[in-house]
């Protein structure tokens, strides 16, 4: 019942999608994508590794105690996703989401799209998020998502992580935080 216009879709009980085509199309004919993980590359403790050229769909980058790791020319769509629209006073639920932390780090050129959630996140020290287009973040415009989060490691009282040259609009609430 609640299918009553173009592009909308509902998953049955029993798995089967439901998908009204836009144009009438008959769904097998078109190239549907759905999430399938969280991640694409996902890893800790990592020193001096590169990732560059990838497109993300519905998926994203996690780097946890890294240190000189380079992620760049990289696009994501759709990297995070909130189940259900959040309580303003509610404390965000840990979800899945593009994160760096360690020291030494740099995300540069780096496009992020519809972001349900927040955009990036980068903790430590010496971080670098350069250069990136970031847009159509925090579906829900509350405080706890910010399109770049910039937080110092537990031994800092500041943030020394640098946020520059980014573009960055349609966000539902802060742009960029530091602390």
């Amino acid at each position: 019942e609640a299918l009553d216009a173009p592009t909308e879709w509902f998953l049955g009980t029993d798995g089967t999608l439901y998908l009204w085509a836009p144009g009438g199309a008959d769904p097998s004919t078109l190239e549907v994508e759905a999430k399938a993980r969280d991640y694409a590359f996902r890893g800790d403790g990592l020193r001096f590794v590169e990732i560059s050229g990838f497109h993300f769909f519905a998926c994203t980058f996690t780097l946890t105690n890294s240190e000189h790791c380079v992620v760049e020319d990289c696009h994501l769509r759709f990297p995070s996703f909130a189940r259900g629209v959040p309580e303003a006073a509610e404390r965000p639920r840990r979800s899945a989401g593009t994160r760096i932390s360690g020291d030494d780090n740099t995300i540069r050129r780096c496009s992020l799209a519809y972001c349900g959630t927040f955009g990036i996140q980068v903790k430590g020290r010496r971080n670098v998020v350069e250069d990136c287009p970031i847009h159509d973040v925090n579906w829900s415009g509350t405080l706890h998502y910010v399109a770049i989060q910039l937080t110092g490691d537990k031994d800092d009282e500041k943030a020394s992580n640098t946020a520059r040259h980014n573009t960055i609009y349609n966000v539902g609430n802060t742009i960029i935080t530091s602390s």
